[in-house]
């Protein structure tokens, strides 16, 4: 049984919900491995409203109702109906999908009636300390605005919020078995953390569409830059236009498009520091993109960048490299783990756009050098995304974790306790 943070695809389909967002990897690895003989996979997942549960090719779903607000007596009352959930539906194994979810109390608070593994899908702890990336104090302010205050929303209210889903995820991370994840960086966070828990390695299955697209250089708008996430100033976006200012001498009409959405307020200081950097005419902001069309303004583009301060395995840049592009990537996190340097890709030092100005301009200049790089990276993405490889990674895990934790480990708390929130799915 899996507990997602997100709904799935047919989910969404079923509340007539729109599909977006990240975590595509989740449903392509759930299509993947639910055709395996002998597997069957559950999946639960919150959302408010009432509670739900149908069946769709072969996997059964159960939706369990959320309230609007998570504190710790709402967090326990939804973890009890989860776990009245597992009970009823009698799995061998929970795969948690992210160490930041509330699912993930599930082992720790001795709800789980089998063993459990979560994934990590990034470490919150980590992130929170980059979450303002290179701005000053009164640069975080001013990409605050008053009503963004006033209304709990915004970087400030970002940042203390993650307090609380710090600590929570510490909770997880010191309790958990077994752990799910795909860079040096995640194995060395988990064992920082839990040192007695066993590392599973799992890739992820990146979108159909990017596998059957390739970037040609013949094709490309010359000089043109992608970036897929501006979401936060731990994307770095402020580094990657210092670096393009740097640029404007050497490469007059260089140009970036951004693909993804912005917090509101940290979206109109970005086009304030794009003015200053006198960089008008030269960014252009996309919002979301799908899948078909973020693959087109890939295709387009020149090279891909990843300015970000702080990342575990971004599929942004899995994506980019399966498409073959020849990319330039922040030395941070688990980044190094797939990207490596001068063969599929190019690293620079965080936070330094002077050294990020001399790769792309590295790139740009030379397109025997760029096309070199972009095949090596859709070879090298090609293997590592895989589906048969990770669904046989996967399949090997889920082995490995229940014949060394064959014997079912009931939770005291669970009990026979009914709750009126979990209506009639136990």
């Amino acid at each position: 049984m899996w507990f997602a943070a997100r709904p799935m695809p047919a989910v969404a389909r079923r509340l007539g919900l729109q599909a977006r967002g990240s975590g595509y990897w989740i449903p392509s690895l759930l299509e993947a491995a639910s055709r395996q003989d002998g597997l069957k996979f559950a999946v639960t997942t919150l959302r408010s409203g009432r509670d739900m549960q149908f069946t769709e090719d072969g996997v059964d779903y159960f939706v369990v109702s959320s309230p609007p607000r998570m504190y710790p007596r709402r967090t326990q009352q939804m973890l009890r109906c989860c776990a009245q959930v597992a009970e009823s539906w009698r799995p061998d194994l929970i795969h948690v999908h992210g160490c930041e979810t509330p699912f993930g109390l599930l082992e720790p608070m001795g709800l789980a009636p089998c063993p459990v593994v979560v994934s990590l899908q990034g470490v919150l702890e980590a992130y929170r300390e980059h979450l303002f990336g290179v701005l000053s104090r009164r640069e975080i302010l001013s990409a605050c605005r008053a009503r963004d205050l006033l209304t709990g929303r915004g970087l400030l209210w970002d940042w203390w919020r993650m307090g609380a889903m710090v600590r929570r995820e510490r909770a997880i991370l010191a309790a958990i078995r077994h752990g799910i994840g795909r860079t040096t960086w995640d194995r060395a966070q988990l064992q920082a953390h839990s040192p007695a828990a066993t590392y599973h390695h799992v890739g992820e299955i990146l979108r159909p569409v990017f596998f059957h697209r390739r970037w040609r250089l013949r094709l490309v708008d010359r000089n043109c830059l992608f970036v897929t996430n501006a979401r936060a100033p731990e994307k770095g976006l402020e580094v990657l236009l210092e670096a393009m200012a740097r640029l404007r001498r050497h490469c007059p009409n260089l140009h970036l498009r951004v693909a993804g959405q912005t917090n509101a307020g940290y979206a109109a200081f970005l086009r304030k520091h794009v003015h200053l950097r006198g960089l008008d005419g030269h960014v252009k902001f996309l919002g979301y993109l799908d899948g078909d069309a973020l693959c087109e303004q890939l295709t387009r583009a020149h090279l891909f960048v990843l300015p970000s301060c702080i990342e575990n395995s971004p599929n942004s840049l899995g994506e980019a490299m399966l498409l073959g592009m020849p990319c330039v990537a922040s030395e941070v996190g688990g980044v190094p783990s797939m990207l490596d340097h001068a063969r599929t890709g190019l690293l620079v030092p965080s936070r330094d756009p002077a050294a990020m100005a001399e790769a792309i301009a590295a790139l740009l200049d030379n397109d025997r050098m760029a096309q070199d790089i972009g095949d090596a990276a859709r070879q090298e993405a090609s293997r590592r995304h895989a589906a048969g490889r990770v669904v046989k990674e996967l399949v090997s895990a889920y082995r490995a974790i229940v014949g060394r934790d064959a014997e079912p480990r009931r939770g005291s708390s669970l009990a026979a306790e009914s709750s009126p929130a979990c209506g009639g799915l136990a």
